[in-house]
């Protein structure tokens, strides 16, 4: 985990003069990319794609472009939208990856498919500005309640856009109302994110400026909240106890060991806020294991793939090298089996395994291992619960 509390200097690459001019809020309200780089980083893999809702003049697509992440940005002010598609032009020699600009309403646009991560500064409730023409935005809205009931419809939103191991990243502040008193937007919006997410971490981030700089009656943007969380998914437990029995079946019969979020779920439920995805099988790193795992799933109506290629009859098991898992599914149900690890003997595993529920399970401290040497968030936090209970337990740390 990183630090909770960090701090940002002054930054070249902001809005030229020309921008701030033509911009309806005069870009008092733009993030840093400085700012939304770390949490990118910590947040999103190469090759994941970001949604942004509120995309202003690009600060978190640029950013995302910047280190390989495909982004969607969406910004509903028009004059704001044109100063944006060429404030990201200005930094395309930059970017990696070109984002997806989108003039609309994020509360009445549908995507086809899911995005790995959501991040964004949210507006602030801010009923006195009137240099817009979209008079009912969150830009602008009249009543405070008004603007925290479109924030819950949004965030009830995206939770269904967000992938179920993605992130929610989201910076807000505390502001003031017209009389100078304080409003606690940030904390109702983590409220708001409450309800349909998992609050995972929060972040507080301090800002350079001068002591006497006010951006009008709202704040002078010397510190920032950041709330972090993961959708709250439904459990579904006739698809968990469908999922115990293929683990049965299959650790029994192609001797594999279970480890993953089954695995959790098996072992240390109190762990898991959300249901097992998948089963996480491994197998020992040889081709008749292999060949042997994929016959019998297939005679049970897995079809099995080796990363995009299935593997039919005249399958090359040559492509199996460094490929590291096979996948099967069947209808809902997905089986990733490992079979080729740098990090861990599966005979020592096989060792150190244990049968419960009649299933074969990875031993605490061969998963604790395999966590370790993870660059995944998920599975720094697991890791971070299993020691914490373990520690409970036993009065020791693993």
């Amino acid at each position: 985990m990183r630090n909770s509390f960090y701090y940002i200097k002054k930054e070249e690459l902001r809005e030229s003069a020309d921008e701030i001019a033509k911009d309806f809020m005069s870009c008092r309200d733009i993030s840093y990319i400085s700012q939304v780089m770390p949490l990118i980083e910590e947040f999103t893999n190469e090759g994941d794609t970001i949604l942004e809702p509120f995309c202003g003049l690009g600060t978190t697509v640029i950013a995302a472009g910047m280190i390989g992440r495909k982004s969607i940005g969406i910004e509903i002010e028009e004059s704001r939208f044109h100063l944006l598609k060429k404030h990201v032009d200005r930094y395309k020699d930059k970017l990696k990856e070109m984002p997806r600009l989108i003039l609309g309403d994020c509360l009445n646009i549908e995507f086809d498919s899911k995005v790995d991560a959501i991040i964004t500064n949210v507006p602030y409730f801010n009923p006195y500005d009137k240099n817009t023409n979209i008079k009912d935005s969150f830009y602008c809205m009249e009543e405070y309640n008004t603007y925290l009931q479109s924030m819950d419809n949004l965030f009830k939103k995206l939770r269904n856009t967000l992938n179920e191991n993605g992130y929610i990243v989201v910076f807000c502040e505390n502001i003031r109302d017209k009389n100078g008193n304080m409003i606690p937007q940030s904390f109702d919006i983590c409220k708001i994110m409450q309800k349909y997410y998992h609050l995972k971490d929060e972040r507080i981030i301090c800002y350079e400026k001068d002591n006497d700089t006010l951006d009008g009656h709202l704040t002078n943007r010397a510190h920032e909240y950041v709330f972090i969380g993961q959708p709250k998914i439904e459990w579904n437990y006739d698809k968990i106890n469908k999922m115990v029995e293929y683990a049965q079946y299959y650790t029994q019969n192609i001797d594999a060991i279970l480890y993953g979020s089954l695995y959790l779920y098996v072992t240390m439920p109190e762990i898991l806020v959300n249901p097992p995805k998948d089963i996480d099988l491994i197998i020992k790193n040889d081709l008749a294991s292999i060949k042997k795992a994929i016959r019998i799933l297939k005679a049970n109506n897995f079809t099995v793939y080796s990363w995009n290629d299935e593997i039919l009859d005249d399958f090359d098991f040559n492509l199996l090298k460094g490929r590291y898992y096979i996948r099967a599914k069947k209808d809902e149900y997905v089986i990733d089996i490992m079979y080729e690890s740098n990090d861990l003997s599966f005979e020592k595993m096989k060792e150190k395994s244990r049968l419960i529920s009649n299933i074969v399970v990875i031993s605490n401290t061969d998963y604790v291992e395999i966590l370790e040497k993870s660059k995944r968030h998920k599975d720094k936090e697991t890791l971070f619960c299993i020691k914490k209970i373990r520690h409970n337990k036993k009065g020791l740390i693993l």
